[in-house]
């Protein structure tokens, strides 16, 4: 099973876990809490707050935990559909429109002010949820020399370098931000934080450091989060995991790469479907670590 590792670097803290876990490789750095949990609350209702709901993994989720008891809110750039022909929008309680922006505070800004537009200033979230990510080729400033190619002298090829950069710190790093930021204020005690980061940022990613940099830095975040948390406010009992997939199995990622279609090659055996990740976030809130 992907998420079964089998081997682990394990410690547990007194009250609360950082978890960085790597989905579909048989090892993990796995730091894990014991004690009471949001399990204890089931008997209530439960607040979560998807970030990406709009996406192939945040839609995924928002299907997984939708039921008749829980509020689930989405938050995303994408215009929320409010046809009946999509069948993402019936699991939403509420939606969050963020803006398109490259500036990381405007972001900040509209999701603590449409959350307390939806919940008022006084209700908390119970679980956070950050899945919001993108990737592109060519990344890195070395990409065109791995291909055999040579770059021009021009500045134009490392300007497309910075830009490409810039574009993934904002779809990777900048919602997490954002989601953590209002997880500082509104996560609730014994809640669950949890954000996508990318396995293949444990290593050199060479040709595409971009994604590298922009995931290793989600990792960085997660576990800073966690340490601070544990530190400061051991009391509250929050809970603050990393998922790293390898490669997800989605539409985007296919066409890209060219596999799973007619006359492609078959979908790889080791890329990680956004239903088992969901199960594994679902498993984490009914049975915390």
């Amino acid at each position: 099973h992907p998420y079964l590792p089998i081997s682990k670097n394990h410690r547990t803290m007194t009250t609360l876990s950082t978890s960085i876990r790597r989905c579909g490789v048989s090892s993990a750095l796995h730091v894990c809490r014991t004690n009471s949990s949001l399990k204890s609350q089931r008997q209530r209702k439960i607040t979560t707050l998807i970030v990406g709901s709009g996406g192939c993994l945040g839609s995924t989720i928002a299907k997984h935990f939708h039921n008749d008891k829980d509020k689930i809110i989405g938050a995303d750039v994408h215009v929320h559909a409010t046809e009946s022909t999509n069948d993402t929008t019936h699991c939403l309680s509420n939606y969050i429109q963020l803006p398109h922006t490259n500036v990381l505070e405007n972001s900040v800004r509209a999701l603590h002010r449409g959350f307390q537009d939806i919940s008022g200033e006084q209700e908390g979230i119970d679980v956070i949820i950050c899945a919001a990510g993108g990737w592109m080729p060519g990344s890195g400033p070395i990409y065109g020399q791995q291909h055999g190619h040579t770059f021009n002298t021009d500045i134009d090829d490392y300007l497309t370098y910075a830009s490409n950069t810039h574009k993934l710190l904002q779809q990777n790093l900048y919602p997490v931000i954002a989601a953590s930021s209002l997880a500082a204020k509104k996560l609730n005690p014994n809640g669950l934080f949890v954000a996508t980061g990318a396995l293949a940022a444990l290593s050199p990613t060479p040709g595409m450091e971009g994604y590298g940099l922009a995931k290793a830095a989600v990792h960085h975040l997660i576990q800073s989060m966690g340490k601070t948390s544990a530190d400061t406010m051991p009391q509250l009992n929050k809970t603050y995991l990393g998922v790293l997939p390898g490669v997800l199995d989605t539409p985007s990622n296919r066409k890209g790469m060219n596999v799973g279609g007619d006359g492609s090659s078959p979908v790889p055996e080791d890329w990680i479907r956004p239903e088992e990740i969901a199960a594994e976030i679902g498993s984490w809130v009914a049975q915390p670590y």
